[in-house]
């Protein structure tokens, strides 16, 4: 997006605002506004409102232009405006990487754990953090954010529900008091990972689908075992592997990535 996007000589109107903000890296737009706005002691509506009642805006304008208004106040260089923001939705970034600031923005390629400084991206995921946990986050950038993957694809949240359902409850408790406040899906997120590897691998799906409709469902529970393992205590994956064999029922024996993604969205929910 070049300077241009502010028509009509706007830009030479918009002065920088007294306080500046740094931009985070991954930050959206959005957040960073919301950032530069605070600092200075207004929000984006009443900045907006005084934009378009000093005809320095039009009254209707595109996102692009509201971007690059915003950017002049922050005293951004163009470069610096987004493009495709890519897949998945805003969430919160690294704290230490944002030194410490509440900053929103996407990261397809993450998981939940920033590598650089070894934490759960968001706080309220955890403080501690365990090698079983790091090595997840490496198998879902290595295998998973690869193939295009992120972690609000369907085919995550299908696994993370499958995760809930055969992880034991009592374990998850257990964990919560051995190790500090956490989310459930920080807890869950090793189990999460190793389910989505696999079910988005063709041979593994071909031989669940290859198994007698009568042993299915036995399939499906020893098969979920195997991924969980040496996660918890007590395990119940034959609690969620009724929803396994069902999702088995819905594929083809040729289905890609991109036709199971489709097919799991309506069992993620």
């Amino acid at each position: 997006m070049s300077e241009t996007t502010l028509e009509g000589g706007a830009r030479d109107h918009i002065a920088p605002l007294p306080i500046r903000v740094r931009r985070v890296y991954n930050e959206s737009m959005d957040s960073y506004i919301r950032r530069l706005a605070s600092a200075n002691g207004v929000t984006a509506v009443d900045v907006g409102r005084w934009l378009r009642e000093s005809a320095i805006l039009p009254r209707e304008l595109s996102k692009a232009t509201w971007y690059a208004a915003w950017a002049r106040l922050g005293d951004l260089p163009p470069k610096s405006l987004p493009g495709d923001p890519g897949p998945g939705v805003d969430r919160a970034l690294c704290r230490r990487c944002s030194h410490g600031q509440r900053v929103e923005g996407r990261m397809p390629a993450w998981g939940l754990i920033c590598l650089r400084h070894g934490c759960w991206i968001d706080p309220a995921d955890g403080s501690s953090m365990r090698q079983t946990e790091l090595r997840a986050e490496r198998a879902f950038r290595r295998t998973l954010s690869s193939s295009g993957l992120h972690m609000e694809s369907p085919g995550l949240q299908f696994a993370l529900r499958l995760a809930s359902l055969a992880v034991s409850p009592d374990w998850l408790d257990a964990r919560t008091h051995r190790h500090g406040f956490r989310s459930l899906r920080a807890s869950l997120f090793p189990a999460q990972v190793r389910i989505a590897a696999d079910l988005f691998r063709h041979d593994e799906l071909a031989a669940l689908r290859s198994t007698e409709p009568g042993r299915r469902l036995e399939s499906c529970e020893r098969w979920l075992a195997c991924r969980i393992a040496g996660l918890g205590e007590r395990d119940e994956p034959w609690r969620a592997a009724g929803i396994l064999s069902a999702l088995l029922q819905h594929l083809e024996d040729r289905t890609v990535v991109v036709e199971l993604e489709e097919i799991l969205y309506r069992f993620a929910r």
